[in-house]
């Protein structure tokens, strides 16, 4: 079943990364997810991945570029941040996630609004 989401951009401090996420094809195992960024914003974004309280780096996506991510699955509940190379940074809600999942964010040109769905969505490759 296919979930949307709208989620409203906030503005946010700064925090240190920790973590990675690892880019490729589809999930091999049911404890990851596939995260598609779509930057539709004209700056570089770096992309975060919150689990409850562990804020990890997903990757860099430049602008006007779609970039897929495979990263382990952390808990119930994701929160996306970005983080443009202008200096805006953004995090949007907590959406609930599962296991095998796919996640498209999409990074509108003014990103007022971030918005995340969940579902099954085409892969992207590079």
């Amino acid at each position: 079943m296919l979930r949307i989401l709208a989620i409203t951009a906030l503005a946010v401090g700064t925090t240190v990364a920790t973590g990675c996420a690892k880019k490729g094809a589809r999930p091999a195992s049911s404890e990851t997810v596939t995260v598609i960024v779509d930057n539709q914003n004209f700056y570089d974004a770096t992309v975060y991945l919150r689990w409850n309280s562990d804020r990890r780096r997903l990757g860099q996506v430049g602008g006007f570029n779609k970039k897929e991510f495979v990263t382990r699955w952390n808990g119930p509940e994701l929160q996306v941040e970005v983080d443009l190379l202008a200096g805006n940074r953004h995090l949007g809600d907590r959406i609930p996630v599962s296991p095998g999942e796919v996640v498209e964010v999409e990074l509108p040109p003014n990103l007022d609004r971030v918005r995340t769905r969940i579902g099954s969505f085409p892969t992207y490759k590079n």
